[in-house]
């Protein structure tokens, strides 16, 4: 993710790997399987180079750069 992000954007984005925090899940997954298979839905983007991409010119054009 991080990776992407830096590579979309252009920019040195700094990591600080810490222990985790109580309460804070082993892993994190995302899979939309189910949903789509139920209900037929698929996203509207669903790369993640392209979702980034998509966040960050949506950042830009609100002017909001940190």
């Amino acid at each position: 993710m991080i990776d992407v992000a830096r590579e979309v954007t252009g920019r040195t984005i700094p990591v600080e790997d810490v222990a985790p925090r109580a309460g804070d899940p082993a892993i994190l997954v995302a899979d939309s399987a189910r949903i789509r298979e139920a209900l037929g839905w698929a996203p509207q983007y669903g790369d993640l180079p392209v979702i980034v991409e998509h966040a960050w010119k949506w950042e830009l054009a609100k002017g909001k750069l940190w």
